[in-house]
Parts: structure tokens; sequence; C-alpha cells
């Protein structure tokens, strides 16, 4: 429904679906219902989700639920300026207007405010974009091993 709502002020942007899941029908019935058919494109499983991710000029995870938000991390670290649906763990991988934008869940109005807004303004997406790869950092495996590492030094020296 946001996608519908952005098509509808910027009629030259692209929405591309990745995965596969038991809502694929039911999404792509929407699509179709909304006239989004020549615009919104289910890709399927795919093995180059780095290489779609890096085309992204913004990502956007409208879950309702979301545990740790893994697939954010991975889109910021690709460089895409993120949207996500404030649930579940997403608010410990974004920071709010500095490494990406949070709405409310079941939100499409304001889903589609910043994926609009993103699409106007340049300055922001790229901010966004950059801060997001900088914050991305802090969960490649190397930073949580040594995260780990001092975790556990420090509870083996308060013995």
């Amino acid at each position: 429904k946001a996608a519908a709502l952005v098509h509808a002020a910027f009629p030259d942007v692209r929405f591309i679906v990745a995965g596969d899941g038991e809502e694929r029908d039911s999404l792509e019935h929407l699509r179709n219902e909304l006239g989004l058919y020549d615009c919104l494109v289910f890709l399927g499983n795919r093995t180059d989700i780095p290489d779609i991710m890096a085309s992204l000029d913004v990502f956007v995870l409208s879950s309702l639920n979301e545990g740790f938000g893994r697939v954010l991390v991975e889109a910021m670290a690709a460089g895409a300026a993120v949207v996500s649906t404030n649930v579940g763990g997403t608010v410990d991988v974004i920071e709010d207007g500095v490494s990406g934008i949070l709405v409310p869940p079941s939100e499409p109005q304001a889903l589609a405010g910043a994926i609009s807004m993103l699409i106007e303004n340049d300055r922001l997406r790229k901010r966004l974009s950059l801060a997001g790869k900088e914050r991305a950092g802090r969960y490649d495996i190397r930073c949580v091993v040594n995260m780990f590492e001092e975790v556990y030094k420090d509870l083996l020296n308060d013995r």
C-alpha cells in the first residue's frame, strides 16, 4: 500500500521484493489490485542479495514483527538508505533520523512519507546511507567477537 502511495507521487520509482514466503500470492494479488504490476517486481529466492542491495537507493523493511533485524545491517552495509517499521529489534539497529528512518507499523502513509522524503532529498538519503554504513560496521563479525572476548575477560577478572 505504501508503494502505491509513493508510485502516485513518483511514477518512475521501481520496487523489488526479494525472497519468497507464504504471503507471496496475497502480495502479488495486492500489487495487481493496486495497479503496480509494471513497477513492483517479485524476484523470488536469490543468491545475489548483496549485489541487489548494493543497487538500491532505499531499502524498506515493513515488518510487523522482527527479531534482530540482520537484513537492515546487510542493507546498510551495502550502502542503501534504510526505512523500517519500528518493531522488535529494528530500534537496536537503526538510530532514527541518524542511520535510517523508523516509522510505526501498519501505517502505509507513514512508510510512504519516509520513502518519499528520501526520494526527494538526495542529501538526506546520502547522509543516512553513510551513517548506516558506518553503523553496520559495528556488527562486523570481528567486532562482535571482540566484544564477546571483552565480556568474557571482564567476567573472568571479576572472579
